[in-house]
């Protein structure tokens, strides 16, 4: 009786762990991969105030980015607004790879310095 006992405890367990690492395989498939996010300084060289577009020049080339109404932008340590940018100055953006013109999520005016 003993004996078979025990033989069922070892058959739940293992039962258990299989079930278990089933289910973390199905949750891993399940679950979305987040993009990488793009980390880009360069220098503006063009501002469309009506489309809340910026078009910057980095070492790797132009990139315009949209500034959507969830970019958050900063200048000086704190919150700033599109009209606080200029052309010729240098900045930071981060940003998901996608469309022509994809939202930033934020960007940051680098001090001179």
């Amino acid at each position: 009786m003993r004996a078979r006992f025990a033989a069922a405890a070892v058959l739940v367990t293992l039962a258990a762990s299989v079930c278990s690492v089933l289910l973390a395989r199905e949750l891993a498939a399940v679950e979305p991969e987040l993009p990488p996010l793009v980390d880009l300084s360069g220098t503006i060289r063009a501002i469309d105030p009506g489309r809340r577009q910026l078009t910057l020049s980095a070492p790797s080339g132009q990139c315009k980015l949209t500034v959507g109404p969830a970019t958050t932008l900063f200048a000086h340590g704190g919150p700033a607004s599109l009209e606080d940018f200029a052309k010729g100055q240098k900045v930071r953006a981060i940003f998901e790879p996608g469309p022509e013109a994809p939202e930033a999520q934020w960007i940051e005016l680098e001090d001179e310095g």
